[in-house]
């Protein structure tokens, strides 16, 4: 046990030995968080690590704790990596604005069907670029209508006419929205 917390902290401070290949170990805490994770939260993980998929109980991998941190390798792929809610990688980097630029998986979805789209227009954090306005999650609701929602919508969208399952128009959430400012 002892060795165990001594690991956990030299992965804390980055000191685990260069050849140190035992990144599943996981602590006592239940959440089954491994040596890998805790190197990962603290931006430690040595170069080329390649485990990724290494998870806790939840589902929830190293990449996802790399990712929220901001701390991914620039040739990262597994976006598709996902938790037991089916939350991915993707979803994760979309909530903190750490997609890759040129990033264009914006379909991926949860199991209710909430897309990386969703994700990122939730914060505000789609692509100028952005053309996938009608992606729709389990309710019929649209990334559009999610940008709508919180004022994320470009200045030059145009696609006001899309509707939801209940027949709600972007327009409509957008001015909604506008009311409640």
């Amino acid at each position: 046990m002892e060795n165990v917390e001594k690991l956990f902290e030299m992965a804390k401070n980055g000191n685990l030995p260069k050849d140190f290949r035992d990144w599943e170990i996981c602590d006592n805490s239940g959440w089954d968080w491994s040596i890998a994770h805790e190197a990962a939260f603290y931006n430690h993980l040595p170069k080329g690590f390649n485990q990724w998929e290494i998870s806790n109980n939840q589902g929830w991998s190293v990449a996802h704790v790399a990712v929220k941190h901001n701390y991914l390798p620039a040739d990262f792929n597994k976006w598709e990596l996902s938790n037991i809610d089916g939350w991915s990688v993707a979803h994760e980097a979309a909530k903190y604005d750490h997609l890759p630029k040129g990033f264009n998986r914006w379909e991926m979805i949860t199991f209710d069907r909430w897309s990386v789209a969703h994700e990122a227009a939730n914060h505000g954090y789609l692509p100028k670029d952005f053309n996938q306005w009608k992606i729709k999650s389990l309710s019929g609701w649209s990334v559009a209508h999610q940008a709508a929602k919180h004022n994320h919508l470009p200045e030059d969208f145009n696609q006001w006419n899309i509707k939801d399952d209940n027949e709600i128009s972007v327009k409509d959430i957008f001015d909604l929205n506008k009311k409640d400012i």
